[in-house]
């Protein structure tokens, strides 16, 4: 079993929102690969994509339903995660992007109002 890395260690220390259901038909999961352990984890933690990527929406990967742990894995959901495919969700980079822009924004936002006063 590869070691666990820092992402899957801050995502298992969410509350879990719900528990993934694996689509029919697959064979057990391969839960040996660090990679994996995560795309699990953030299936366990995340939120449903509002629109669902790609893959997602043709039915594939290892779990029902196209979920995004927001500032993990590159912004891509945990089914494209899952046995290293991250990079090609159609969901890779957008909302790790978004999340960037808000929390400059935020910052900017504190930044104003302190020097206001």
């Amino acid at each position: 079993m590869e070691k666990e890395t820092s992402a899957f260690r801050h995502l298992a220390a969410q509350n879990v929102m719900h528990h993934p259901k694996q689509r029919p038909g697959l064979d057990t999961l391969n839960m040996a690969r660090a990679g994996n352990r995560e795309a699990f984890t953030a299936q366990s933690v995340g939120a449903f994509a509002a629109t669902p990527c790609g893959k997602c929406a043709r039915g594939r990967g290892p779990w029902v339903g196209c979920v995004v742990a927001e500032g993990y894995l590159s912004g891509s959901c945990a089914n494209c995660h899952f046995q290293a495919g991250g990079t090609g969700c159609t969901l890779h980079g957008k909302l790790h992007l978004f999340s960037l822009f808000i929390r400059s924004f935020q910052e900017l936002s504190v930044s104003f109002k302190i020097s206001c006063f």
